[in-house]
């Protein structure tokens, strides 16, 4: 990699640096990106009527997003995030037909075992570097929330 301060000699920590930066950017797209999406499909909704267009606008978005996220914070084995692949899963067969959920669903897995693969394979994820507390903030973000939205979700789903 090319230092990225245009001098000679890169010192490791020069590179870390410039790689956390990038994958901040791309959290920063991605996130953009999802927002994007999802009003997307919801003006997508309203003028055309048609659910299945919107929710799949939608679906791009969220996968996008939480793939990334998980990517940019050590990949699917390392990473705090590596929970929304489960809650993503459960959003597919609560919104979408059996067939939409299975093609969404494959997908995420389908990326879940790639980077599984490049993981016990030798590769090394970008991690963003982050204080103390942001850290806090990422675990509890990564590990407990999805598993709420879960729960929440099936709630709602659930026979009485």
């Amino acid at each position: 990699m090319a230092c990225p301060s245009g001098k000679r000699g890169c010192s490791a920590g020069d590179r870390t640096r410039a790689s956390a930066k990038h994958g901040e950017q791309l959290l920063i797209a991605t996130s953009i990106f999802l927002i994007v999406l999802e009003l997307v499909s919801a003006v997508v909704l309203k003028l055309s009527k048609n659910p299945i267009l919107a929710l799949n606008f939608g679906f791009v978005g969220m996968a996008v997003h939480a793939l990334n996220i998980i990517y940019q914070s050590g990949g699917v084995v390392d990473s705090t995030q590596a929970y929304w692949v489960p809650l993503l899963v459960v959003a597919f067969f609560l919104s979408g037909t059996r067939i939409i959920a299975l093609t969404w669903s494959a997908l995420v897995i389908g990326v879940a075992v790639v980077m599984t693969s490049m993981h016990l394979n030798g590769a090394v994820f970008p991690n963003i570097a982050l204080n103390e507390q942001a850290m806090v903030v990422e675990t509890w973000s990564g590990v407990v929330m999805p598993l709420v939205v879960i729960c929440i979700a099936q709630a709602f789903t659930a026979k009485q």
